[in-house]
């Protein structure tokens, strides 16, 4: 016989429990519903700690899942951030070159140091050009090294800096026609007074080379992509866009066409 008040097992013929002292004759008439009641009350107990476990694991999983996401996140932005200096740095060095002055100036306001030699004879052939200051890393494009970027002085007469030129050798990593394009653009598409923040949004590129001279008050961007035509056969273009110096807005734009050739006579 079961005690219906602690579930201990006693003799028939008693009329209390040997074991919490409950008198029986008390639990005939209910002891069946306080062992459904306390089956009952188990198997709820048992069901709240099973979801207890599943919603804890279930957090557990979304926990580690935002961890990786997070992990993922931090180290793309860090690639791009990374990406972004290196061109930056060139771009920095462009933008703080004082035209008309000489290298030794140049030298202090940019930081770096020109020299008259680069490590790589191949940018004579693409600019002429005085001093140079390039990035320490390189890149392989059409299988020829050349650094990542370059910043090019050119001098007058005086031995001042009559013109600055920077190259994002970069930006031609996987190809010397740089950006792949569905369609040729149009020289419409880019408006006098525009932004070139906003030419660059429009135009979903940056820059290959950036030119500026003496006196000139303008800098030259230049975007170099490739476009099918009518035949379906890869043209490429230098698209040139210039900005005015006082409010980087256009001031005009071109574009030319280049063969394989063009790829390192280009810019000149």
């Amino acid at each position: 016989m079961i005690c219906p008040k602690c579930n201990s097992e006693i003799t028939e013929d008693t009329d209390f429990c040997g074991i919490c002292g409950a008198k029986l004759a008390d639990f005939e008439d209910g002891g069946a519903d306080l062992n459904i009641d306390s089956h009952s009350k188990s198997n709820r107990q048992i069901r709240q700690e099973r979801r207890k476990a599943l919603r804890k694991k279930l957090m557990s999983r979304i926990k580690l899942a935002a961890g990786v996401l997070a992990v993922i996140a931090v180290a793309v932005i860090a690639i791009l951030i990374v990406s972004s200096l290196k061109r930056s740095e060139g771009e920095r060095i462009f933008a703080h070159v004082p035209l008309g002055r000489n290298v030794e100036i140049a030298d202090k306001e940019t930081g770096v140091t020109f020299e008259v030699y680069s490590e790589y004879e191949i940018l004579s052939k693409i600019n002429a050009y005085s001093y140079v200051c390039e990035a320490d890393s390189s890149v392989t494009v059409e299988g020829i090294a050349l650094p990542e970027w370059a910043v090019l002085l050119t001098k007058n007469s005086q031995n001042n800096i009559s013109r600055v030129s920077y190259y994002e050798f970069a930006a031609l990593r996987s190809s010397w026609k740089g950006y792949r394009k569905d369609t040729k653009i149009s020289l419409t598409d880019v408006t006098y007074g525009q932004k070139i923040s906003d030419v660059e949004k429009m135009l979903k590129m940056s820059p290959y080379a950036m030119i500026a001279t003496l006196d000139n008050n303008t800098t030259e961007c230049i975007f170099r992509y490739n476009a099918p035509d009518e035949d379906g056969n890869s043209r490429v273009y230098n698209l040139s866009v210039f900005i005015d110096d006082a409010d980087d807005t256009v001031k005009d734009v071109s574009e030319s066409e280049l063969d394989y050739i063009g790829f390192f006579l280009s810019a000149n």
